[in-house]
């Protein structure tokens, strides 16, 4: 599922990194998805990607997880005001 790539909640993660010929440390990220808009989240299922895997949801599967992410990340942001 998504949370191999990008965290148990959606808040991104790096999957390697490796050093350069410069000797320069690059990361691969898998990007933040419980904060980005809605179209946003619902285009990167239909974008080309060389690193995320194709998935086949339908418009009521994207939805139920995009409010799973974004429910989660507004309780973080509430329970980190105490």
């Amino acid at each position: 599922g998504c949370d191999k790539c990008h965290g148990p909640h959606g808040e991104g993660m790096v999957l390697s990194s490796y050093v350069d010929k410069k000797g320069e440390r690059v990361e691969i990220l898998a990007p933040a998805i419980n904060d980005m808009p809605i179209k946003q989240f619902y285009k990167s299922f239909d974008a080309k990607s060389k690193l995320m895997p194709v998935y086949f949801l339908t418009d009521k599967e994207k939805a139920y997880l995009y409010y799973y992410l974004t429910k989660t990340k507004k309780k973080e942001r509430i329970s980190n005001v105490d």
